[in-house]
């Protein structure tokens, strides 16, 4: 097969770097990847690794050059599906792709909870329509494939499930935490890029009632973006117990480190930070919101609490810290339930089985 992904970003995160993987797997059973991508992140460069047909084509606002340049390359190129990733990608490649060739998005999360009344009502009509123009939807978990539904966005019943996947751990970089001189320390933490969505700020706001209660506790967040500099200013983040670290590639080196994993996101596709917390059964505390339910069983896989509730998670932090025990069953459960069933190599086979059905019809 000839595959043209289009994603909206190369920066670190959770969509790029889903796209990265299924680009290289595809690629090692034998068949052409194209990308289309801005050249905005450490991902771009990763996609030229693999492939010799890569396109720097901003994708964040809408310009018709850009729109018609895509479909230009979707002309000369030829693919047999086109695979959009993200909510600009998918804006322009369903919309370039008509009567080219079939395309699938993958939502990578329902982006719209911060929007205005307008804007969330502008948003569903647009989606409406682009789902119209798409063979297939794909939701990376169960609750986003509820979610989209209920918002009456799938239409047809175009919509399918096909889960992120992660590559078993390999040998992590163990210095870390000794350079950063916290061997003596419990480690909480999190990993992920500052914005709304991701919600440190509640995290940090939880943290005064779990260094009273622990004093050798460290929170250490791991992430750049444009809500990094809000976070360092409320109050108590200028705490010497919390330590920010600014972005790093190697997320899963410093999850690796940590003691307990906290993501107090307010909406979530499938993260991939919770699933490589998983395979280095690490104890997860996550907020309750779509995505994180998708892995998180409350007091089996992990601790599930209210978002925007410092309090909540100030209180399953010192739980887990309390009781040991718990921490290393949560974690090892939430370890067989991530080796079971959210493999690279099984995600890459379910897109192959869908691209093929895409084009058959």
């Amino acid at each position: 097969m000839k595959v043209l992904l289009i994603v909206t970003t190369s920066a670190v995160g959770g969509a790029p770097k889903v796209a990265y993987d299924l680009a290289n797997g595809l690629i090692q059973d034998g068949d052409q990847v194209a990308v289309i991508a801005p050249n905005d992140g450490m991902y771009f460069e990763m996609f030229k690794n693999i492939t010799n047909d890569v396109w720097d084509i901003q994708l964040r606002k809408f310009r018709l050059k850009n729109l018609l340049e895509i479909r230009s390359i979707i002309s000369k190129l030829k693919p047999d599906v086109i695979h959009t990733h993200g909510k600009a990608a998918g804006l322009y490649g369903r919309i370039a792709g008509i009567n080219l060739a079939p395309v699938i998005h993958t939502l990578h999360g329902l982006h719209y909870k911060h929007y205005s009344p307008t804007a969330q009502f502008l948003y569903f009509r647009v989606e409406r329509i682009l789902t119209k123009l798409s063979k297939r939807i794909i939701c990376v978990g169960r609750g986003e494939l509820e979610e989209f539904t209920k918002l009456k966005l799938n239409g047809a019943n175009k919509a399918v499930v096909i889960p992120n996947g992660v590559h078993p751990p390999r040998i992590m970089d163990s210095s870390i935490r000794n350079q950063m001189g916290l061997e003596q320390n419990i480690v909480v933490g999190c990993v992920a890029r500052f914005n709304i969505q991701k919600g440190q700020l509640y995290l940090i706001q939880s943290w005064g009632e779990v260094i009273a209660k622990h004093p050798n506790a460290r929170l250490v967040l791991v992430g750049d973006g444009e809500t990094l500099g809000e976070c360092k200013h409320v109050q108590g983040a200028d705490h010497p117990s919390i330590i920010f670290t600014g972005a790093k590639q190697n997320g899963a080196d410093y999850i690796a480190m940590m003691d307990i994993f906290v993501l107090p996101s307010l909406w979530e596709g499938l993260p991939l930070t919770l699933l490589e917390a998983g395979l280095l059964s690490k104890p997860v505390i996550a907020t309750d919101v779509t995505g994180n339910r998708d892995l998180i069983s409350n007091n089996q896989t992990g601790i599930l609490v209210p978002d925007k509730s410092p309090t909540d998670i100030s209180r399953a932090i010192n739980e887990l810290i309390g009781n040991p025990n718990k921490a290393r069953d949560l974690g090892i459960n939430l370890n067989q339930l991530v080796n079971a069933e959210y493999s690279v190599k099984r995600m890459v086979e379910l897109h192959k089985e869908l691209y093929c059905s895409a084009i058959a019809r």
